[in-house]
């Protein structure tokens, strides 16, 4: 993961204040997305109804953390949650699964997943102290 810190720093070399443009970039993300949800509203179903958002954002972000930002890594995960989430529905009725228990599985495959970024993290921090103090 060492390529990734340089487009960043090049960027900035080039004069392109990289933090604003991050922020600037979430801002607009979540402007374009709520406009969309409220075109959806206001033009498609003409009222808000309680499955109007089934959670594919948190889909999104567990997809790109368990591809770990490769694109064939996310094509698989996605393929992955995606057979999760239709195995779940299909099991829930024929053996009374609860749909929960398909979202915990998803929960504890995302956290293993992350879980060597965090253990970076955590050594990086105590390592940083162990030199300051």
């Amino acid at each position: 993961h060492r390529g990734r810190q340089y487009p960043p720093r090049a960027a900035e070399y080039g004069g392109i204040d990289v933090p604003r443009i991050l922020v600037l970039s979430m801002v607009m993300s979540g402007v374009l997305s709520g406009l969309a949800g409220a075109c959806d509203v206001n033009f498609v179903e003409f009222r808000f109804n309680r499955f109007f958002s089934p959670g594919y954002g948190f889909d999104g972000i567990a997809v790109s953390l368990i591809g770990k930002l490769e694109p064939l890594g996310v094509l698989l995960a996605a393929m992955f949650v995606a057979a999760l989430h239709v195995g779940a529905r299909s099991l829930q009725p024929a053996l009374g699964m609860p749909k929960e228990l398909a979202i915990a599985i998803e929960g504890l495959i995302i956290f293993f997943a992350a879980l060597p970024g965090l253990l970076d993290m955590a050594v990086a921090w105590y390592r940083r102290r162990r030199v300051r103090g």
